[in-house]
């Protein structure tokens, strides 16, 4: 990895303050980058995201890529100068994913107050500050964002004797547990008959959810792929043909705090580089495929993660709906780490995408 790269570090970062651009957090986020260390970390992260060649399946990668950018010192025109990391995910924190998101919602208020050619023509050093806001909010304002929690459906056909319609369910959401975007595309079956409560609306062209409908969707749309299968299955009307959860992250370095040992050990003797995981699940009913495939070496089946009456439940309900689990990740890393971690997964028997920088 190019020695341009910040690396945290922790040993001296109290003795000499004024000389150091990275520093310890009181709070959760204990790694911070400053003006140009931030300025590198946020551009490499997003030559990592364009890197993984991401599908629809995957959030936005404009939109991570806006993101990110406008978070930069350089980006936001030295407003925001500093950038906290998520030690858990190795990602910006939400504190600082918020402040862009907020910021796009408050550009066109904003620009229609102060954006005119009275303000503009200022020139005492007040007005400069605001013309740099004035600035940075019209490319906010032009920039096509993720959002926190969107939800789109699209209408793929209808039956009208069964009055059965099948459409897709886009749910985004950040996930502030993880610390990682995230992107559910659901394929789904809805039968609206004089005894199912309807949960989606026709209104002019448009397909509508209902209030409800979007609340199981928030709700379940917060855990793996099969999980989220499962729980959906059991809504009044609908039929789930197909769950897929495509991930952002997490993004692990060598001062990241949660990775697995062997990775955490491969980083310590390569320091400086980086390794950005994609993992993709998807859970389909009527596959061909006699067992499910689990090609991801850093995860488990849902199924397999509980214990007790849940595993029961997970076991009998995969039984009862007949669905197959598909598991993958790719990455994408730091050339410095590319070969010593595809021989880690080869190790492992892992057949996984590996891009390299």
């Amino acid at each position: 990895m190019s020695s341009s790269v910040p690396l945290p570090e922790y040993g001296d970062i109290n003795a000499r303050p004024e000389a150091q651009t990275m520093g310890i957090d009181p709070t959760m986020y204990k790694i911070l980058l400053r003006d140009g260390d931030a300025d590198v970390f946020l551009d490499f992260l997003r030559k990592l995201i364009k890197g993984g060649k991401l599908n629809q399946f995957y959030p936005n990668p404009n939109g991570l890529d806006n993101l990110y950018r406008l978070m930069s010192p350089s980006g936001n025109l030295g407003i925001d100068p500093e950038i906290r990391i998520n030690p858990r995910c190795g990602l910006p924190s939400e504190p600082d994913i918020g402040r862009v998101l907020a910021d796009k919602e408050a550009a066109p208020r904003f620009l229609s107050r102060n954006d005119t050619a009275e303000v503009n023509a200022r020139s005492d050093e007040a007005s400069f500050k605001l013309h740099r806001r004035l600035q940075y909010l019209r490319d906010v304002n032009k920039c096509d964002l993720p959002k926190r929690i969107s939800h789109e459906l699209k209408l793929r056909r209808v039956e009208l004797a069964s009055k059965t319609a099948s459409f897709y369910s886009i749910f985004e959401r950040y996930d502030p547990g993880e610390g990682v975007f995230t992107r559910y595309t659901i394929t789904l079956q809805h039968q609206d008959t004089r005894w199912n409560r309807v949960q989606i609306e026709m209104q002019g062209d448009d397909l509508k959810a209902t209030e409800g409908f979007r609340n199981v969707i928030s709700r379940y749309h917060s855990d793996e792929a099969e999980f989220a299968f499962i729980l959906l299955s059991e809504v009044p009307s609908i039929k789930v043909e197909e769950v897929v959860r495509g991930r952002v992250g997490p993004l692990w370095f060598k001062e990241a705090e949660t990775m697995p040992a062997e990775v955490r050990t491969l980083l310590e003797q390569n320091p400086g580089n980086f390794i950005l995981n994609f993992p993709l699940e998807r859970v389909v009913i009527n596959s061909s495929a006699k067992e499910d495939l689990q090609a991801d070496p850093f995860s488990r089946l849902y199924r397999n993660t509980v214990e007790g009456e849940a595993r029961q439940f997970a076991l009998q309900q995969a039984e009862r709906l007949g669905y197959r689990v598909f598991k993958e990740r790719k990455f994408c890393v730091t050339r410095g780490i590319a070969e010593p971690f595809k021989q880690l997964l080869a190790e492992r028997n892992a057949r996984c995408i590996v891009y390299t920088l």
